[in-house]
């Protein structure tokens, strides 16, 4: 895939046989002309240094940065990654890894800690007697064919026809070694994919460095969050705050060129040296890049209406578009919060599930539609699970053993039904947490 091109053929496309000139976006990325605005200029700048001071406390902390940047800090972000201190002391990789072609992993980020025992509701006595009134009714649990141990949430029943068909997975018991409560450091040691304190990196920015040979832009994605789960060594990735915020105000098509173009001529100096400036140069051209996609998303994204809590299916519906522009996307996270439900859960979690369960199932129906389903698969992911016992506010309360889900249609082929990895049970020496059986490294791999 070729590189982000920094500059912008003046007068719109070039005609045919035409030599579009150093540096044109166009036979590039994007075959449209460039739509910027001052607004989007201005968000751009900001993403640019937000991302060039997020992983240190001084400018000059962030050591050298990469002559050719690997990805982009886009407009309107909130959270880029660029690489770690040079005093981290990880080890880049050696080595080149065989990247699964075409395979796109969409991981959804529960942040907060999803209670697992109301989401896949296990038909066991310890359950009902730890949750008087917080318990799922039996009357309103969803049934999972041909499984009769657990059966799901109400608000997941949009994902039980995956399981039928045998593309789904859920997993139990997940969770780190000597894995803390605390949403902080939890979030750092699943993010990074590792039980010691944080590493610099994460998982999925590791593999991008050791999987991904290109210098591709969009090849790691972040939407509703920045996620540092995607923070590598060798590339930089994008992440947008509000995918539906994208819509760029106009000053109209010269103005907005203009400024555009003044944003690309900064973006293409050389992003050598150190500190502020060279993270601002190596980001500005991507940046520019990842805006123009959003741009031509922008008028299919769906209004919600400004219901709090649609993060994950708005996000999951911009994750789509990205695929469909077959920019070489391979892996997307999106995040929502609000799981950490301490009271009034039963309300809250409805409505959270809801979200994602049904955001998960309209991504997938327009991945089938556009011929893309076998490519994708779909990964939860929650700092930690909840205790067995419902607490006095209507809640529960921070625990160890969590349960994830994976749904992707390719599963059908190698498992031919849906499949229950691991159990939901008390911890023999703390009865009321469900014990960690599975280490969440293992889910990841």
């Amino acid at each position: 895939m070729t590189e982000p091109n920094q500059n912008a053929h003046p007068d719109g496309p070039p005609a045919a046989g035409e030599d579009p000139g150093p540096g044109s976006t166009y036979g590039s990325r994007f075959d449209r002309r460039r739509f910027l605005a001052l607004a989007a200029g201005a968000a751009a700048v900001g993403g640019a240094g937000y991302a060039a001071l997020q992983r240190g406390n001084t400018l000059d902390a962030l050591g050298p940065l990469p002559t050719n940047p690997t990805s982009t800090a886009p407009a309107t972000t909130t959270s880029s990654t660029v690489p770690p201190p040079a005093s981290t002391t990880e080890p880049p990789p050696t080595t080149t890894l065989p990247a699964p072609a075409d395979s796109i992993l969409v991981v959804v980020q529960m942040g907060g800690g999803n209670d697992g025992l109301n989401t896949l509701v296990p038909e066991a006595g310890f359950y009902r007697d730890a949750r008087p009134t917080l318990a799922i009714p039996e009357a309103d649990r969803v049934a999972l064919a041909g499984y009769s141990d657990a059966r799901l949430h109400p608000a997941m029943a949009p994902l039980a026809s995956y399981w039928a068909d045998g593309q789904m997975a859920f997993v139990h018991g997940l969770g780190l070694p000597g894995q803390s409560r605390s949403h902080f450091q939890a979030m750092d040691h699943w993010w990074a994919g590792h039980p010691d304190p944080p590493v610099g990196t994460g998982w999925l920015g590791r593999w991008l460095d050791a999987a991904i040979a290109d210098d591709n832009p969009f090849a790691g994605l972040g939407l509703a969050f920045g996620s540092p789960a995607l923070q590598g060594r060798r590339r930089l990735t994008t992440s947008v705050l509000a995918p539906q915020q994208m819509l760029l105000s106009r000053v109209g098509p010269v103005a907005a060129e203009r400024v555009a173009q003044a944003y690309r001529e900064i973006g293409g100096a050389e992003p050598t040296g150190r500190g502020f400036r060279a993270a601002y140069r190596a980001t500005m051209a991507p940046a520019i890049e990842a805006t123009d996609a959003f741009e031509i998303l922008a008028p299919d994204l769906t209004d919600f209406n400004g219901q709090r809590r649609r993060t994950v299916s708005e996000a999951l519906e911009a994750a789509a578009g990205v695929i469909e522009l077959d920019l070489g996307t391979r892996v997307v996270v999106v995040g929502a919060g609000g799981f950490d439900t301490h009271a009034n859960q039963a309300n809250m979690q409805a409505e959270l599930l809801t979200d994602v369960a049904e955001g998960i199932d309209l991504f997938l129906q327009r991945m089938a539609e556009v011929g893309r389903a076998e490519q994708v698969m779909v990964m939860t992911t929650s700092e930690f699970g909840r205790r067995i016992p419902q607490n006095a506010s209507a809640g529960s309360d921070h625990g160890d053993g969590g349960t994830q889900w994976i749904v992707a249609p390719g599963l059908a082929s190698t498992w031919g039904t849906g499949r229950m990895v691991g159990e939901v049970r008390p911890n023999p020496a703390d009865r009321e947490n469900v014990l960690v059986d599975i280490d969440t490294r293992s889910l990841y791999a």
